[in-house]
């Protein structure tokens, strides 16, 4: 790791900050150099340190020289330079520079993916940059040269969208945020003071920062009633003394025995690339201790894509067996929590749709309107628990309404036979109003979900490593 450090044309006092945090365990030691340096790249994103961010940035001098992992990397620095912004840093000249490689590389990387091209996240975001600047000639070349190219994005829409547009948008945004916010904290108070168990739904629900506190229920993680590391950076080595007691509830969670279970039809079935690779460190291997912090902390996968100890990469595993219990179509009666598979069966048939309707559509601006993808994933507000019932709630404020893809998911879980409402607030003065919601979209049929839980994007191959290696079940129809 020192003579990576070495390699960096960075200050003198970054270099001794980087090796204080090394030496502390903050940063993870590797003998890769590309690795190193994201390592460090995180590090300075973590902890708010914009003056060693940029001084790495500016000095990285090719360390990511593959040309699909630059595309990523550039894309990462573009979306945390404009974290930075907003926490006041100047990132002008960086985000320039930052802007001119992806330009510079766009052609090339576009020839190194397969068709169809994903979302292109760093050029989307240096537009969104442009318009602020109001350079609209740039923003109208660039999106042609993405649209021209097939990168997938919203370029029919940013390359007509002005400053003015933004300024306006963002007010109405904010007014919605926060009559939004009134309504939820109105709701959940009300739940609670009335006996249920309540979590927020959703990872995007984190980042509304309402004004009152309680637990996420996530997309498809599972066993976090017994530990938790979901809520701490996936980047960041930690040990036993840094994974708290869990105060999840158990009620919104499969028990220790079929979590278990689920663990043992992985490793036979489904082994991830960590146990293919190195299965004396993979935490599979505990078998009834998997869950057990001491015997975790003294596993030690050797970084296929990122550094892990046992206690961090038993998150992936969480998220892995949660995907299992609700698409496997095996020996699976010993699930008895019916709302959570359910929960993450509809999840993941909403995300895999989304994912295989635009790989099988070339017409990515007719496909988006006639599907509604511009639409949030219809995620609803809260879960509640109560007398052995559980509750999905969706919260509506004014004379909002189900969006498309809200109605498919409460549709689909209602027909599951789970209950749902919608908790209507007409305005600041109102009372609450509970309802049973009109589902008026047609579903999918049994067969067509088990068709899209069991596509696999073609995009997924390229992946690396053991955090962001995708499960893939494909069913067993005979089942």
């Amino acid at each position: 790791m020192k003579d990576i450090i070495e390699k960096l044309e960075i200050s003198s006092t970054n270099k001794k900050n980087i090796l204080k945090a090394i030496k502390d365990g903050e940063i993870h030691h590797t003998k890769d150099i590309a690795l190193g340096f994201e390592l460090f790249l995180d590090y300075a994103f973590i902890t708010d340190n914009f003056g060693m961010y940029s001084d790495l940035v500016l000095n990285e001098n090719d360390f990511i020289n593959d040309i699909i992992q630059r595309h990523f990397y550039l894309s990462g620095v573009m979306g945390r330079l404009i974290k930075f912004k907003k926490q006041g840093s100047d990132v002008d000249n960086l985000v320039e520079k930052t802007g001119a490689e992806i330009i510079n590389l766009i052609r090339p990387t576009s020839e190194k993916f397969d068709s169809p091209l994903p979302r292109h996240a760093g050029l989307e975001l240096y537009v969104k940059e442009l318009i602020g600047k109001e350079k609209y000639d740039d923003v109208k070349s660039y999106c042609d040269l993405a649209l021209d190219l097939g990168w997938r994005g919203e370029w029919h829409s940013l390359r007509n969208r002005t400053k003015a547009d933004d300024a306006r948008n963002a007010i109405i945004a904010k007014e919605r945020r926060d009559s939004g916010n009134f309504a939820e904290e109105l709701v959940f108070k009300d739940l609670k003071g009335k006996g249920y168990e309540v979590l927020l739904f959703g990872k995007s629900r984190d980042q509304r920062k309402p004004n009152f506190y309680c637990h996420t229920l996530h997309d498809t993680q599972v066993g976090l009633s017994i530990i938790d590391v979901s809520n701490k950076d996936i980047l960041q080595h930690y040990s036993k003394e840094d994974v708290e007691e869990s105060f999840y509830p158990s009620k919104f969670d499969y028990s220790k025995n079929e979590l278990l279970d689920l663990i043992k039809i992985c490793k036979k079935k489904f082994p991830c690339r960590l146990r293919l690779a190195d299965k004396s460190n993979a935490p599979c291997r505990l078998k009834e201790d998997v869950f057990d912090k001491s015997k975790l902390e003294k596993l030690k996968p050797q970084p296929i894509h990122s550094p892990f100890s046992g206690c961090s990469i038993v998150n992936q595993c969480q998220k892995r067996i949660g995907e299992i219990s609700a698409l496997y179509h095996g020996e699976d009666s010993f699930i008895t929590n019916g709302f959570i598979k359910d929960n993450i069966k509809v999840h993941l048939y909403i995300r895999k749709f989304l994912s295989k309707i635009r790989v099988e559509n070339d017409d990515f601006h007719g496909v988006t309107k006639m599907y509604k993808l511009k639409e949030h994933p219809g995620r609803y507000d809260f879960a509640a628990y109560k007398d052995g019932e559980y509750y999905l709630v969706e919260v509506k404020f004014g004379t909002s309404k189900l969006s498309y893809w809200q109605k498919i998911r409460l549709g689909l879980m209602k027909r599951l036979g789970h209950k749902v409402y919608i908790a209507k607030v007409v305005d600041y003065k109102s009372e609450i109003r509970y309802e049973t919601p009109d589902i008026d979209v047609e579903l999918p049929s049994n067969d067509e979900m088990l068709e899209v839980l069991s596509f696999v994007h073609p995009s997924e191959k390229l992946k690396r490593g053991i955090n962001d290696v995708p499960l893939t079940v494909f069913f067993d129809r005979s089942k």
